[in-house]
């Protein structure tokens, strides 16, 4: 699985073995400029120009949690 952040403010989930995507996350009201999975592949995490941090089951396509971020130095996972 890779994730990719979008313009169009939501964030692609690709199977990389076929090539296609998977998924669409929608849930952004701004351009996504960051995804991350955590280390042990349960959530994905998506910064936004929208000042949020998402983290979402990346399995179910469901968000999780929000973060307010009021800077771009949030940091999850160490």
């Amino acid at each position: 699985m890779l994730a990719s952040g979008s313009w169009d403010h939501t964030v692609m989930l690709w199977d990389v073995r076929s090539g296609s995507a998977e998924r669409r996350l929608e849930g952004h009201k701004r351009p996504v400029y960051d995804v991350a999975f955590s280390p042990d592949d349960t959530t994905l995490a998506s910064g936004s120009w929208d000042h949020t941090v998402k983290l979402w089951d990346f399995r179910s396509g469901l968000t999780e949690r929000t973060l307010e971020a009021h800077d771009r130095t949030v940091r999850l996972w160490e």
